[in-house]
């Protein structure tokens, strides 16, 4: 499994320099920015490497059941994913929230966000992936015994 605190450690330090960078960047002058190279385009790619790092801390943190963690990570993930438009990427983070959500009992929850997940795979024509969160909710459904 590898170790696991250095992994964290590493990921939110990266964390930690990418968001710095980002506010360093919005605090300086637009023109500035624009003499010193910085392109919008350069910014994304930050926030979506951003995005990417959170989630893989989630999905470090739902590994070791740490059901708290996991959700902020997710849940951070997704709302650079929502302001980039990674409509494939935020479908995905519904669904790894409606994960931990049903790990936790959280039933409605679950079920609010593998629905947002299925919809969004949908309308992205992901039939692949729409059935593996059709099935999620399916077995939402199930009586527990």
């Amino acid at each position: 499994r590898g170790d696991w605190a250095r992994a964290e450690e590493m990921l939110r330090k990266n964390v930690e320099v990418n968001l710095a960078i980002e506010k360093d960047r919005g605090a300086q002058n637009p023109v500035l920015v624009k003499a010193l190279g910085e392109s919008t385009e350069k910014s994304n790619a930050r926030q979506l490497e951003i995005a990417r790092q959170y989630e893989t801390l989630g999905k470090m943190y739902y590994i070791q059941q740490k059901w708290s963690p996991a959700e902020e990570m997710f849940q951070n993930s997704l709302k650079l994913y929502q302001t980039l438009e990674q409509q494939e990427n935020m479908a995905v983070q519904y669904g790894n929230l409606g994960n931990v959500y049903r790990q936790l009992g959280k039933v409605p929850q679950a079920k609010e966000m593998y629905i947002k997940s299925l919809e969004v795979f949908q309308a992205l024509k992901k039939p692949a992936e729409a059935a593996k969160v059709q099935a999620f909710l399916e077995e939402l459904e199930k009586p527990v015994k």
